[in-house]
């Protein structure tokens, strides 16, 4: 569990069902989202049960909390794990941006990441119609790489995307 000055981030929890699934339906948090998810409450529950998943090495290939303001569920962070390296994202509830907290919870989990992971950097990628989330990456100092083609693997339109990095000193 991690603690800010307004948050809780922890790990998910199937209790957590009702908050997160009333966010992932939303247009306007999902059009972004590269798994864009349903209406199916069964699609969130199973997103939830396997927040923190290991392959069959016994790696963990995904790392996913819980953002909790006054004891409701707002969003949350996480890391996906890939050979090249880490990918952080994030997401906030509609009703709860352009408050901080998606800047809050990223530099608590930022710090968290350099003291427990022995890694030397962190990627992070927007759409480049996800205007916050790329001030976001610019506001935490994660330096541009470019633009490329995001390919959704749903029935989206293929959109162009942000590509960014943060290098980590210990």
């Amino acid at each position: 569990m991690i603690k800010t000055k307004r948050l809780i981030l922890r790990p998910m929890d199937i209790n957590d069902l009702n908050d997160i699934y009333e966010y992932s339906k939303s247009p306007t948090i999902s059009q972004y989202m590269y798994s864009r998810r349903t209406e199916d409450i069964n699609q969130i529950k199973n997103y939830i049960l396997n927040s923190v998943h290991q392959d069959d090495n016994g790696n963990k290939d995904i790392h996913s909390l819980s953002i909790v303001y006054n004891e409701k569920v707002i969003g949350e962070i996480a890391l996906l794990f890939f050979e090249e390296g880490i990918e952080l994202f994030w997401i906030i509830s509609e009703s709860y941006q352009q408050q901080g907290f998606a800047y809050e919870a990223a530099v608590a989990y930022i710090e968290y990441i350099k003291n427990n992971f022995d890694i030397s950097k962190i990627s992070a990628h927007c759409d480049t119609r996800n205007v916050p989330s790329k001030k976001l990456m610019d506001k935490l100092g994660f330096n541009y790489l470019g633009e490329g083609e995001r390919i959704y693997p749903d029935d989206r339109e293929p959109s162009m995307e942000y590509s960014y990095e943060l290098i980590i000193n210990k």
